[in-house]
């Protein structure tokens, strides 16, 4: 199968999928010419061409009426392995594709849906029950997110969207009552590739920065309503650069799931993320096959802390403009893991720092 089925052809998405969200299966449909059929307690409409299920349910190795009934209605039942290769993408060694969601978290754009969802219980007849039951979760949610929330940004307002990134769908589910603004899915290190980046270095090792060519990253369009980033599941691309560049207003960033040990380059990878008072989980930053670290945590104008304890720097080339424009405390044990001599730390700081020494160290 190949994108030639897609097509034309209309899908539908079961619920509990375990490799990606029927938001984001939808989307794809539509991508590649099909239609997508939405559907509801996973009842398919007659003459939808493909409902997509597990591949447990899909080989028979798990019964499911509902599966029972979309064959019996002459629907093609397929496994979310069938699927991935029909829109050709390649999956991990696990078995699992690396995923982009931003997600709309803002208090307002759930109260929409929770609202809309009373409207629905009323229609249906059964209003008191279902409203006890919506309004139970608003103040669960409430009280779980009041000490939570992103902090005011730059500008003083709050970034209403959250950036995740994970290998499954599981923990950012449209299922679950997220707001999906947009996803995809990170084909791999070329995403975060030098020559899509927003630094050009010249032949005379001249670097120029071109603010306005910001877009190597995918969620590009919407940088500047992204108030939180979360690393949800390992993720591991040779090349960090630009990963995180320019995002103005994220506040926070929980990367307690990024595994870098493969990481090649850092380069640019949280410029301008001037909202971030404490980059405090970097110190699990695994840096020892990292060649470039130019211009990391430039602009990072809000930084008090930085903390790169334990970073192995033996095979760093440049730390050129690394922490420019960024007055946060670096915390660096300088005794125990020196920068190497001979490497670029040309406006590493505001001001140039001492040879084989971070001029700022706690």
């Amino acid at each position: 199968m190949s994108w030639k089925d897609i097509e034309s052809r209309s899908f539908s998405f079961a619920t509990g999928l375990l490799t990606l969200d029927p938001f984001e299966g939808y989307q794809l449909v539509r991508e590649r010419g099909g239609i997508p059929v939405e559907v509801r307690s996973n009842a398919v409409r007659p003459g939808t061409d493909y409902f997509v299920v597990t591949d447990a349910l899909a080989d028979g190795s798990k019964q499911a009426k509902y599966v029972e009934k979309a064959k019996e209605a002459g629907v093609t039942v397929i496994g979310e392995m069938a699927f991935w290769k029909m829109v050709g993408i390649e999956l991990s060694p696990e078995g699992v594709a690396d995923h982009w969601v931003v997600v709309d978290t803002n208090m307002e754009s759930m109260q929409r849906a929770w609202e809309s969802r009373l409207r629905k219980a009323s229609e249906d007849g059964d209003l008191d029950k279902k409203a006890r039951g919506v309004l139970s979760e608003v103040a669960t949610w409430a009280r779980s997110n009041a000490m939570t929330e992103n902090k005011p940004s730059w500008d003083g307002s709050v970034a209403p969207y959250t950036l995740f990134i994970q290998h499954g769908s599981a923990k950012s589910t449209s299922l679950g009552g997220w707001n999906i603004i947009a996803c995809g899915f990170l084909s791999g290190d070329e995403q975060f590739s030098d020559n899509v980046g927003s630094i050009t270095r010249l032949l005379d090792d001249t670097i120029v920065m071109d603010t306005l060519n910001r877009n190597a990253v995918p969620w590009a369009e919407w940088r500047n309503d992204i108030g939180k980033v979360i690393v949800t599941d390992r993720y591991a691309p040779s090349s960090c650069a630009y990963l995180f560049d320019g995002l103005p207003r994220c506040a926070e960033y929980d990367l307690l799931g990024l595994d870098t040990s493969n990481a090649t380059t850092m380069r640019a990878m949280f410029r301008g993320s001037a909202s971030v008072d404490y980059f405090m989980t970097t110190d699990r930053f695994k840096t020892g096959n990292v060649t470039d670290m130019s211009e990391m945590f430039f602009g990072c104008i809000n930084a008090r802390v930085i903390n790169c304890i334990s970073w192995d720097l033996s095979k760093v080339e440049s730390m050129y403009m690394m922490f420019e424009n960024s007055p946060a405390a670096v915390l660096f044990d300088d005794m125990n893991v020196p920068i190497p001599n001979g490497i670029n730390t040309d406006r590493m700081f505001d001001t140039k720092p001492k040879e084989g020494r971070w001029l700022r160290r706690i």
